[in-house]
């Protein structure tokens, strides 16, 4: 799903930097892409962090390939020794099991999500063990 604030933001930044602006126009056609799965998007946050993106990628894809369905209940049942075999280190690891903990605790808030503000949803994320502000607002 494209954001609706995409077009709009592709004419504000190319209007704001000519750099930009030439990217923009180079690769008209591409588009962002929301994540809708929340879990899956913080998850991806936290093995992305302070990696290369090269290592960040092949880390998911052997993450995503541990189970068919990754979500929180089958996260929080996997052994540790399972997730530092694809690459993560034991604070990812702890991380990722905080969200998963923080997502099966949380499912209302998760299900409502649009009513609440943006900076809302930041005050709830950052008190996440491992989500940080930064975190909360790429999410």
């Amino acid at each position: 799903m494209i954001p609706q604030y995409w077009n709009k933001g592709k004419i504000y930044l190319s209007k704001k930097d000519p750099v930009l602006k030439s990217i923009i126009k180079k690769y008209n056609n591409e588009d962002l892409l929301i994540n809708s799965n929340y879990f899956h998007c913080l998850v991806n946050s936290i093995i992305g962090q302070q990696i290369s993106v090269k290592a960040a990628n092949s880390i998911k894809k052997r993450f995503f390939s541990l189970k068919k369905n990754i979500n929180p209940k089958s996260i929080i049942n996997i052994e540790p020794n399972l997730l530092a075999k694809v690459g993560l280190s034991r604070q990812k690891i702890n991380y990722i099991f905080n969200i998963s903990d923080f997502f099966l605790n949380n499912k209302i808030f998760f299900k409502t999500i649009n009513q609440y503000t943006e900076s809302e949803i930041i005050e709830k994320l950052v008190n996440i063990k491992g989500v940080g502000i930064w975190t909360a607002e790429m999410f």
